[in-house]
Formats: structure tokens, sequence, C-alpha cells
């Protein structure tokens, strides 16, 4: 009898555990769009301001003979998302810009950097249909714009020629193709790495600057959120290009064509929708014409439009 009612009781266990994964599985359902939509919000680029006089590295701007510090810098880059029914296809429209602002004068900011694009993000087919998103990703595909909006000479008529930095063109259009993969790492990193190619055909640049510019482009960015452990960090993006192709004689060397930078970023909940970063970023001036230059900048400021990963 005792052996008997042993049996009921495994018997009535082993039902119960195998309903419950049965359940499981029932409820289990494929990512959709909104689920993707999420994600894909969470991993756009932030704007952001650097506090005064707190961004080092920045070269001296030259203005009406005197040497002026720099007093911020900023970047602009709201997205506008269009949605295509249920298509696993997500297009973000983004008008970015990045200005720079120098102490002195008349406080006066070089032509600011315009840097508009279109992003298609596409998660169908040839990727399968995910359940979990830890494991999401997904393809990309952009088309940007980088300019001055100026027209004037490249080049001022001086012997021998120098670069017009205030009035000179400065143009290049590209196209970019990447992958990116959801990362969760045992409930302590939550995040996503992308890999992507960036080319500038030269028939989109000026002429001018087709063969100082660097026409191919290799990126590889990650960004990590801690979910727990340092409370008054929240996470951090990380980002490496080289450049192939073209440049200036003396900026062929491969230190020259590889760029890195790092943020560090924590949200101290008193800021609203700001979170307080420190950044650190050197290689190519990543500011229009500037780009003849290599830089070193560390900087402390405010990001805004951080968005945390879905989970």
């Amino acid at each position: 009898m005792m052996i008997c009612r042993h049996l009921f009781l495994v018997t009535l266990a082993a039902n119960l555990i195998g309903s419950r994964a049965h359940a499981q599985r029932d409820t289990a359902r494929a990512l959709d769009r909104a689920d993707y939509s999420t994600l894909i919000r969470a991993e756009q680029e932030a704007s952001y301001v650097s506090l005064p006089f707190l961004a080092f590295g920045i070269p001296r701007e030259h203005h009406k003979g005197k040497n002026l510090p720099l007093l911020y810098e900023a970047t602009i880059a709201p997205p506008f998302f269009i949605p295509f029914g249920r298509n696993p296809l997500l297009v973000a429209v983004t008008p970015k810009l990045v200005l720079r602002q120098f102490a002195g004068g008349s406080y006066p900011v070089p032509p600011p950097s315009y840097m508009p694009r279109v992003t298609a993000y596409w998660w169908g087919w040839p990727y399968r249909v995910q359940t979990r998103l830890d494991s999401a990703s997904y393809a990309f595909f952009r088309v940007g714009h980088h300019s001055n909006g100026q027209e004037g000479d490249y080049y001022l008529p001086t012997n021998p020629p120098r670069v017009d930095y205030e009035q000179g063109d400065f143009v290049t259009n590209y196209l970019e193709l990447g992958v990116s993969q959801r990362v969760l790492a045992r409930n302590l990193v939550d995040g996503a790495q992308t890999l992507s190619l960036e080319w500038h055909p030269r028939g989109w640049m000026n002429r001018d600057v087709r063969n100082g510019y660097g026409p191919l482009r290799v990126n590889l960015t990650g960004r990590m959120e801690l979910l727990r452990g340092v409370s008054a960090l929240s996470g951090g993006l990380v980002s490496l290009t080289y450049i192939v192709g073209s440049l200036a004689p003396d900026r062929r060397s491969f230190q020259s064509r590889l760029a890195f930078g790092y943020t560090l970023f924590s949200d101290f909940g008193l800021l609203g929708d700001f979170s307080m970063f420190a950044s650190y970023y050197t290689g190519q001036d990543y500011y229009n014409i500037r780009f003849d230059r290599n830089i070193s900048v560390f900087r402390l400021g405010a990001l805004a439009g951080v968005r945390r990963f879905p989970r």
C-alpha cells in the first residue's frame, strides 16, 4: 500500500512538471514588430552636450587674430520612425547636427556638421523567427550625408594653398551596410554589438576631399547596460573604426587610420531626460572640413534620449 502511494505521488509530480513545461512551450511567442521596434529604438544614437569648458583636447579656433578655447560641443540627433505594417521593416530618419561653440569675441560657431541619414532595419528572411529578445539580431542599410553647408573654394588663394576652414566647401555622401546582435551575459550585462561597412563613393564627395578623407570604413560598436553591481554606473558605449583608402601622406599610418572611443553614462534619476556621461575619443576629427587632422578628446557632459534595452 505504501509503495502504491509513493508511485501515485511521483506520477502526479511528473504530470505537473510536464504540464508546466508544455504550457511554457505553448505560451512562447515569436518576437513581433513591436519587440524589434523597441530594441532598435534603444540602440539609436543619443544627443549630447558637453559641459562648458569640460571638453579637453579640441584645438583652439583661430578667429579674428585670436585663438579661442572650446566652450562646448553638442550633437542633436533625434530619430523619427516609419513602420511598414506587419512587415519586418522599420525605417529611421535622423536629422543629425554637430556643432562647436568657442569662447571669446563673438563666441563664434564654425560651420556645423550637417549629417542627416535614413536607415532601414530588417529582421525578416534570412533571419530565423526568434522567441527571445536576448538572441534577437537584424540587418540595416543606411544612406547618409555629411557637409558643412558652405559653397566657397576648398583652398584659399595663397602660396602655398591653405584650406579655407570658414567658407570652404565640404560634402560627402555614403552607404552603410551592417548587422546587429543582442547580447545578454548572465543577468549582469545587457547590450548589443554592431558590425558595419561604410562606403563613400568618389563621385559623392567634392573633388578636393576625395584623396584625403578615406572612402571605406569598417565600424565596430557595442553598447552595454549594467543590470546590477555598480549603482553609480548605468552603462557604456564603445566604438572602433578603421579607415581604408586614400588619406593625406602624413596620415597613412595604422595609428592615423584607427579611431577609438568610449562613453560611460550614469542615470542618477535626478536630471529628467538627461544622463551624465564621460567620454574619450581619439582618431580622425569628425567635424566636417577638419577631417584633415587627428584629435584626442575627453568630455564631461549630459546625454539626452538614452533608452533602456527591453527585457
